[in-house]
């Protein structure tokens, strides 16, 4: 994940027949409270050009690319999310974003735009989004990352839950001292 900031900003490789993208792309699935939105706030604090979402529509996430011109890094916090309010075109919107192709084309009665792209992402999701969303993926968007599988120990689990409730009702900043001290 520290290395995709500098993946967007090497050229690509040249191969034999096409330029090879160097752009990493990463798909965290694990199970709930592992530490997915922590890490997406933390990867927004040193990416460049930080485009953080918990959800949005393929029309809203074309135009923000656009805004952005074509540099962004984005961070999904929860693919279900994404997938409710963007579907399968949110998809396609993200596959040639950061596939391949490079770039996001849209077109309508009013507006045709098509928008070169220089990014990486780290999307999020829970084994139940893999599950219940894979035929959205089949196209091709996992084959476009790098997939990062996070799963608890029995201890983990108890470690986290003890904290949970021991920080109940403490002021967040109390909260994150405490546990640097712990650590």
């Amino acid at each position: 994940v520290c290395l995709q900031p500098c993946s967007m900003i090497i050229p690509s490789i040249p191969t034999n027949s096409m330029d090879m993208r160097a752009n990493i792309n990463v798909f965290i699935i694990g199970s709930p409270s592992c530490g997915k939105s922590s890490l997406c706030k933390a990867f927004c604090r040193f990416a460049y050009f930080p485009l953080s979402k918990k959800g949005i529509s393929a029309p809203e996430l074309a135009n923000q690319i656009e805004q952005m011109e074509g540099m962004f890094s984005l961070s999904l916090e929860d693919f279900s999310n994404f997938l409710e309010e963007g579907g399968y075109e949110g998809v396609k919107v993200l596959e040639g974003a950061i596939g391949d192709e490079k770039e996001i084309s849209r077109e309508n009665m009013r507006h045709s735009a098509k928008t070169k792209t220089q990014a990486v992402s780290l999307i999020c999701g829970t084994w139940t989004d893999l599950k219940k969303y894979s035929n959205f993926l089949k196209g091709g968007l996992l084959s476009r990352m790098s997939l990062l599988f996070i799963s608890l120990n029995e201890q983990q689990r108890r470690e986290k839950a003890i904290f949970i409730n021991d920080s109940v009702g403490n002021k967040e900043e109390e909260v994150i001292e405490s546990r640097m001290k712990q650590q």
